[in-house]
C-alpha cells in the first residue's frame, strides 16, 4: 500500500511541477497568510484591551499600567514575527527529524481523513473485523501502523519514552494524556450504523451533511458502575501521574474529573449550582451587583417564606463575616462565601415545591459528591508530592458549572504558591471571558496561583442540540469569528497579568502567531515558564516544531492506551482533521513539499 501510495505522491507531484513549468509560472503558492513585514502588518494584530480588567486595588497592583505598556518597537516584533514565519514555512527544517516513512504515513493519513464518508466506514468495518477472533489481531495490526501512529504515542510505557525523549531535544514538552475509552464504543459505533443506515449507496451529500453532527459529539463520558469504578479511575490517574514524574522533569498529565464521579449527579450537582447562583440576581433587585443586608433579608422572605427569621439572620451573619465590607458583598464574595451546604439545608428547612428546592442534592447525593471531592483532593496532593501538574479538561455544558466548582475549591487548596491546577476555558461559549475574568479576580483576591488552559471547545453541534432540547439558550458563539475573536481576548487578558499562568493550546496559526506578537509587545521572554502554548500529537507539527525553535514552551499532548480501548479518540481526530481544513490543508503541503525534496532532491 505504500509503495502504491508513493508512486501516484511522485507522479501527481510531477504532474503539478509540469503544470507549473509550463505556465511560466515560477511563483510559489499562495501561503496561509502573508508574510510579516515592515510595510505590511501581521493581520490580527493584538490590542492591550482593558475591557475585563478589574478595578481592585489588588488587581491594580497585579496589572498595573507597567503590564500594559509596549516595551518593544513595532519595528522590532515585526523583525521577530518575520523570522518565526520564514521558520514555520521551511519543511527541510521542521521535518528533518521526521522519518520519511513516518511523513508517507502521516500524509496519508491527512489525506484519507479530508473524505470523512472513508472515515465513518473505516470505523464501521473495524468494528465487524474486531468481532470476529480470527480477524481482529489484523484490524489492530492495521489501525496500529496508521492512524494509531499517526495520532497515538504508543500502549505502553516502553513504546513512549523514546517518543519524549526525542521530542525533549527538539526542545518540545509532553503532556500524559490516558486515551482509552473503553464501553463507550458500543455506544459510537451504534451512532455511527444508524447514521450509514440512513445513508444511500449515492446519496445527497447535503443531506448527510447535516445528519454528521451527530458524529461530532462522540466525546469520552467514563462508564460508571458504582463508586468502585471511580476508585479504579483514581488508581489509572495516579499511575499516570508517577509515569509522567519518571518521564519528564516538567511533568504535565491530563484529567477528566467525570472519571472520579457519577456524571449524571454531576449534572444534576451543576443544575443545582445554576439555580444557587442565579438566586444573587433574583436579590439584587436594584441591580447594583452588590448585595446589602436588608436586600437579602426581604429576598429570603418573598422567595423562601417558610424559613424562620432567625435562621436567615443566621445564616446572613455567617455570610457577611467572611466579607471585607460588614454591610454588603459583591457577586464574587458572594460566589466565594456561599457555603453550598449551609444554603442548601437552609432552604430544604422552608418546605416548599420551589425548582430550587427540587434541585437541591438529597442526603445521599451529597454524600456521593463528597466522595469525588475526596478523590479529587487525593489525587492533586499525590500529584504536589511529585510536582506534576494537571491540566482538568472541559465537558459537556451540562457537568461544566460543577466541575467548575471543584476546581475552584482545588485551586484555592493547592496553588497557593504554585500552580499545580489548571482550568479550562472554551472560547467558543459566550461567557468565556466573563467567566475567566471572574476566576482570574477571584485569585488576586484570595492570594493563590491561578492558571488557565485556552481552548475552543469540542462540543458545539452536542451543545446546541441539548440548548433546543432542555429550553435554555443557546450558549455557543453564533459564528466562528466571535469564537476567534473569544479566544484572542482571552489571551491579551490573561498576557497582561503577570502573575497568571496559560496554556495556549490550539492548532489555529492566527491565535499562535496573536500569542506571539502579544508576548513580544509586552517584553515577555519567550522561555517564561508561565506561558506555555500546547498542539496534540500527529497534529500542527509545524507550528510545535518553530514554537519549539524559537524558545516558545510548547507541549504535546501524548495520548496513549491499548488499540482497541482508544479508538475512540482516533476517530474524533481524524473528524477534526477533515474540520480545520485550512490548518491541515498547510499541514499536508509543508509534508507534501519535504517528501517531494527528498523524492527528488529539489525543493
Amino acid at each position: 500500500v505504500l509503495f502504491v501510495f508513493e508512486m501516484l505522491f511522485l507522479l501527481r507531484e510531477s504532474v503539478r511541477v509540469c503544470v507549473r513549468r509550463s505556465a511560466g509560472s515560477t511563483s510559489r503558492s499562495v501561503r496561509l497568510w502573508v508574510r510579516p513585514t515592515i510595510s505590511s502588518p501581521l493581520p490580527l494584530r493584538p490590542v492591550c484591551s482593558t475591557l475585563f480588567t478589574s478595578t481592585s486595588p489588588q488587581s491594580n497592583r497585579h496589572n498595573g499600567s507597567d503590564s500594559l505598556r509596549r516595551i518593544v518597537s513595532e519595528t522590532e516584533i515585526h523583525k521577530k514575527l518575520e523570522e518565526f514565519t520564514n521558520d514555520l514555512h521551511d519543511p527541510k527544517t521542521i521535518f528533518r527529524t521526521f522519518p520519511t516513512r513516518k511523513l508517507f504515513i502521516g500524509y496519508a493519513v491527512l489525506e484519507l481523513c479530508a473524505f470523512r464518508p472513508i472515515v465513518y466506514l473505516s470505523a464501521i468495518m473495524y468494528d465487524l473485523v474486531s468481532h470476529i477472533p480470527s480477524l481482529d489481531h489484523y484490524g489492530n495490526e492495521v489501525v496500529r501502523s496508521t492512524i494509531f501512529e499517526q495520532f497515538c504515542a504508543g500502549e505502553t510505557e516502553d513504546e513512549i519514552i523514546p517518543k519524549i525523549e526525542l521530542m525533549r531535544k527538539r526542545g518540545i514538552e509532553s503532556i500524559f494524556d490516558y486515551a482509552a475509552e473503553g464501553d463507550v464504543q458500543r455506544g459510537m459505533f451504534a451512532t455511527l450504523k444508524s447514521l450509514l443506515a440512513k445513508l444511500p449507496i449515492i446519496g445527497d451529500w447535503v443531506t448527510f451533511k447535516e445528519r454528521e453532527a451527530s458524529i461530532t459529539q462522540i466525546s469520552r463520558v467514563y462508564d460508571y458502575k458504582d463508586e468502585s469504578t471511580c476508585d479504579q479511575n483514581l488508581a489509572d490517574f495516579k499511575k499516570s501521574v508517577s509515569r509522567v514524574q519518571k518521564m519528564t522533569p516538567t511533568g504535565v498529565t491530563a484529567v477528566k474529573l467525570t472519571a472520579l464521579g457519577q456524571p449524571t449527579l454531576l449534572r444534576a450537582f451543576s443544575d443545582a449550582i445554576i439555580h444557587t447562583q442565579a438566586l444573587f440576581k433574583k436579590l439584587d433587585t436594584d441591580k447594583t451587583q452588590t448585595l446589602t443586608r436588608q436586600q437579602m433579608i426581604e429576598g429570603f422572605k418573598k422567595y423562601f417564606p417558610g424559613i424562620p427569621d432567625d435562621e436567615v439572620l443566621d445564616y446572613m451573619e455567617k455570610t457577611f463575616q467572611r466579607s471585607e465590607d460588614k454591610n454588603a458583598i459583591d457577586y464574587i464574595e458572594w460566589t466565594h462565601n456561599l457555603q453550598m451546604s449551609e444554603l442548601w439545608d437552609l432552604i430544604q428547612h422552608s418546605g416548599r415545591g420551589i425548582e430550587l428546592t427540587e434541585k437541591i442534592p438529597n442526603p445521599q447525593e451529597k454524600e456521593l459528591l463528597a466522595n469525588m471531592m475526596n478523590r479529587c483532593d487525593e489525587l492533586v496532593q499525590y500529584a504536589r508530592e511529585r510536582r506534576v501538574k494537571l491540566l482538568i479538561d472541559a465537558e459537556h455544558h451540562c457537568f461544566q458549572p460543577a466541575i467548575d466548582n471543584f476546581v475552584l475549591a482545588l485551586q484555592r487548596k493547592h496553588n497557593q504558591d504554585f500552580p499545580y491546577i489548571y482550568q479550562t476555558f472554551q472560547c467558543y461559549k459566550k461567557e468565556a471571558l466573563e467567566l475567566l475574568a471572574l476566576d482570574k479576580e477571584r485569585a488576586l483576591r484570595e492570594n493563590w496561583k491561578f492558571a488557565a488552559k485556552l481552548v475552543r471547545g469540542a462540543y458545539m453541534e452536542y451543545e446546541r442540540d441539548e440548548a433546543i432540547k432542555h429550553g435554555y439558550p443557546d450558549p455557543i458563539h453564533r459564528s466562528l469569528d466571535m469564537t476567534h475573536a473569544t479566544y484572542n481576548k482571552a489571551v491579551d487578558m490573561l498576557l497582561n497579568s503577570p502573575d497568571v499562568s496559560v496554556l495556549i493550546a490550539t492548532h489555529n496559526q492566527a491565535s499562535v502567531i496573536h500569542g506571539i506578537w502579544g508576548m513580544i509587545e509586552r517584553g515577555i521572554p519567550p522561555d517564561t515558564e508561565r506561558i506555555a502554548f500546547a498542539q496534540l500529537y500527529g497534529m500542527a507539527d509545524t507550528l510545535s516544531e518553530t514554537l519549539a525553535k524559537h524558545g516558545y514552551v510548547v507541549y504535546k499532548y501524548m495520548p496513549y492506551g491499548d488499540v482497541p480501548l482508544v479508538i475512540p479518540y482516533l476517530l474524533r481526530r481524524a473528524i477534526e482533521n477533515s474540520s480545520i481544513s485550512i490548518g491541515a490543508g498547510f499541514e499536508k503541503k509543508m509534508v507534501r513539499k519535504e517528501l517531494w525534496r527528498r523524492f527528488t532532491g529539489h525543493s
